[in-house]
């Protein structure tokens, strides 16, 4: 699995009234395999909390899991477990402050605006080709309403290939999928589609400098 330990942050957006949905309308049973991942990061973060070497454990984490045959209809298990308005499905969850695991889907023609996800977080490319890029913002302290955006760093993710970042402010990327859809195992450690964090999330315009609340996909 190739390794490339760049700080950014994945996206997803979704409205409050969708994450809300998500967060409280009950769902199929978890699978065993999607708990025992979240109970691998769980162990990870103990022993060595929020740094490389835990990211490298959830990183191996994530790589059996998609070895898993609960993992081989992706379209089936999106359907049972995502929400509409949203492009990540919550495979299991700790909460709206605890580890998450998702399912994400990306179709091309579709990026991502520049975004945050107040969380750290570590993702695996299942299928596709995934043009990433990470960000710098530099806000202004006299605006919060406004702030410097700068490519940092992109490049092109493939199946078995992982990435992980770091809490804010090193979680701000933007995806786009080239040539067919991509889909991703991602693992953080908030919901970041549950209400109270989707409140707490940016979308920044590099082009005019506007920082602005997630509220619609």
């Amino acid at each position: 699995m190739r390794t490339l330990r760049i700080i950014a942050l994945l996206l997803l957006f979704a409205s409050p009234a969708v994450a809300a949905s998500a967060a409280t309308a009950p769902g199929p049973p978890a699978d065993p395999a999607f708990d025992e991942t979240l109970a691998a990061a769980s162990r990870a973060i103990e022993r060595h909390g929020i740094t490389d070497s835990a990211m490298v454990e959830i990183q191996g984490a994530l790589a059996r899991l998609a070895a898993q045959p609960a993992l081989a209809d992706r379209a089936a298990l999106y359907a049972r477990h995502a929400t509409a308005g949203a492009n990540a499905a919550v495979l299991a969850s700790r909460g709206a402050e605890g580890l998450t695991l998702y399912l994400s889907r990306f179709q091309p023609g579709h990026a991502t605006a520049v975004h945050d996800h107040e969380s750290w977080g570590v993702l695996h490319v299942l299928e596709g080709r995934d043009h990433y890029i990470h960000w710098a913002v530099d806000h202004d302290a006299a605006d919060s309403s406004r702030a410097e955006v700068r490519q940092i760093l992109g490049t092109f993710l493939t199946p078995g290939s992982s990435i992980y970042w770091f809490p804010p402010p090193h979680d701000i990327h933007t995806q786009e999928a080239v040539d067919g859809t991509v889909w991703e195992l991602v693992l953080t450690g908030r919901n970041f589609l549950s209400p109270s964090v989707l409140a707490r999330r940016h979308a920044y315009d590099p082009k005019t400098g506007g920082v602005s609340p997630i509220t619609t996909r």
